[in-house]
């Protein structure tokens, strides 16, 4: 998606006082001109699903349809399942250089940086010493041109098994 794009033609004969012009603009919007459109704007694609142990972060990677010369919001929530968000989970922060830094989540929405197609949304996980078995919630997020949002889900565990080198076991 690069925004509206505009050229501007130039013309002239050997018998013309001045050149005469005329300014043509390329939209990728969406919006619809004699009949055609075109939507470039990018949109969530997918996001993965993701497991942890209780008390270490589930991270799932959100992907857009494609780049884009200007930032593009992204809103993101929280869904409990058979995991309670607030209870069962903490912060929500995102990633857009792989996962080297993060940045919490102020609000509903992060803005997505020109030119990037897909980003890393760390959740924390609150152990909290009660065995409850393995607990569910999904982390939406879409675009303004998403139809409806992608979902991903993430599954918390604490029965001592170990995922990415962490272990929990509240039983």
């Amino acid at each position: 998606y690069e925004g509206p794009e505009t050229m501007t033609l130039q013309a002239a004969t050997a018998v013309n006082a001045s050149a005469v012009s005329g300014t043509g603009t390329i939209y990728d919007d969406g919006r619809t001109i004699d009949g055609n459109s075109n939507d470039d704007r990018p949109r969530v694609v997918s996001i993965t699903d993701d497991t942890a142990a209780e008390g270490s972060p589930l991270v799932f990677t959100v992907t857009l349809s494609n780049a884009s010369t200007t930032a593009t919001t992204v809103s993101l929530a929280q869904v409990s399942g058979t995991a309670t968000v607030g209870t069962d989970t903490g912060a929500m922060s995102v990633s857009f250089d792989g996962g080297a830094t993060y940045t919490t989540v102020s609000g509903s929405s992060v803005s997505v940086p020109a030119g990037a197609t897909s980003f890393l949304v760390q959740i924390a996980t609150i152990d909290d010493s009660v065995y409850e078995g393995p607990e569910t919630m999904t982390l939406q997020a879409a675009t303004a041109v998403n139809a409806s949002a992608v979902s991903g889900t993430g599954t918390i565990y604490d029965d001592g098994r170990t995922i990415d080198g962490n272990s929990n076991d509240d039983r």
